[in-house]
């Protein structure tokens, strides 16, 4: 019975782990992506700022 626990309670801590894996690099992803176009925005503003 217990060994039985045992598995189950592994599998479940698996799944929540992958789950939040998941989650979390959906969100670093999506924070990188809105850095990288705040960061463009900067960039442009620079460049046009010093052609001028």
């Amino acid at each position: 019975m217990k060994n039985a626990w045992l598995g189950y309670l592994g599998s479940f801590i698996t799944l929540l782990g992958a789950v939040v894996m998941i989650v979390a690099g959906r969100y670093i992803l999506g924070s990188i992506l809105i850095l990288a176009a705040i960061g463009g925005v900067i960039v442009k503003y620079y460049l046009g700022k010093k052609k001028y």
